[in-house]
């Protein structure tokens, strides 16, 4: 709350905080979630469908397509296209369980799944866990105007800031 105001001394100001910048505007996911299904999807091999029903399971209505949107959102919203030589070799082995993918038929979908995985791998090559490190480039992302930003939101510079 500010001072009251000169003229009228019984009548105080509210100011309303500023809301957080979101990953994915105009949407209601909380970046926790977004977290949660990128690591189950792409870092556990926790099908969307199954996580539709864990999450039904605990109240949540959520479903798979929803899901699925919120990561292509995401990744072409937000220009996720951090990766590496190693986070790509990495993935290789995946290519294996393609068919499980429930938006690969696109190659919309590939690039976006690609982009999760260079995440996950990125991370864990870093010696970052998993689930804190898309949690973290969740939050600060929307904040991410300049290059230099960007730069610091990369696994090893994440590394470095909590070594």
């Amino acid at each position: 709350m500010e001072s009251q105001d000169d003229d009228h001394p019984e009548r105080r100001i509210i100011k309303a905080a500023e809301l957080p910048r979101h990953p994915i505007p105009k949407s209601a996911v909380t970046t926790c979630m977004l977290a949660y299904i990128i690591v189950a999807k792409f870092c556990d091999a926790l099908p969307l469908y199954r996580q539709e029903k864990i999450l039904a399971r605990y109240g949540g209505s959520v479903t798979r397509t929803t899901m699925a949107n919120w990561l292509m959102r995401l990744s072409r919203e937000r220009h996720l296209n951090i990766s590496n030589a190693a986070a790509e070799n990495a993935i290789c082995p995946f290519t294996v369980g393609r068919r499980n993918w429930l938006f690969a038929d696109t190659p919309k979908g590939a690039k976006a799944i690609a982009t999760y995985y260079s995440l996950i791998e990125s991370a864990k090559a870093n010696g970052l866990e998993p689930f804190e490190y898309p949690s973290h480039i969740l939050k600060e992302l929307p904040y991410a105007d300049t290059v230099e930003k960007l730069e610091q939101l990369l696994p090893w510079a994440v590394k470095a800031s909590k070594g």
